[in-house]
């Protein structure tokens, strides 16, 4: 997924395995809080983190923490805007 400054980069992670979620957001492991320039949000069977407006101050490793009685998912992403990469680096899922 490629994007330039100025654009709206989402991420998602599907949590479809797991019964009501606690989910979290990191930025380089610095939880996230959800504003008008990094929204959060989630549906039933995912989790989005949205980037409005990148930057090159948004590039960096972000990460999504899925969590429930069932299990842990976790999916991390790299954002690089002056590459304009943005790629899936890695997931799990732990039982």
């Amino acid at each position: 997924m490629e994007g330039s400054q100025g654009d709206n980069v989402c991420m998602v992670m599907n949590t479809g395995r797991l019964p009501s979620p606690t989910v979290a957001w990191f930025k380089d492991e610095e939880p996230i809080v959800s504003n008008s320039h990094l929204e959060i949000s989630q549906d039933l069977d995912h989790c989005k983190l949205m980037v409005n407006h990148v930057t090159p101050a948004d590039s960096g490793t972000y990460k999504c923490v899925a969590s429930s009685v069932m299990g842990t998912i976790t999916k991390k992403f790299l954002l690089n805007i002056e590459g304009k990469l943005v790629s899936s680096i890695y997931s799990s899922f732990i039982w």
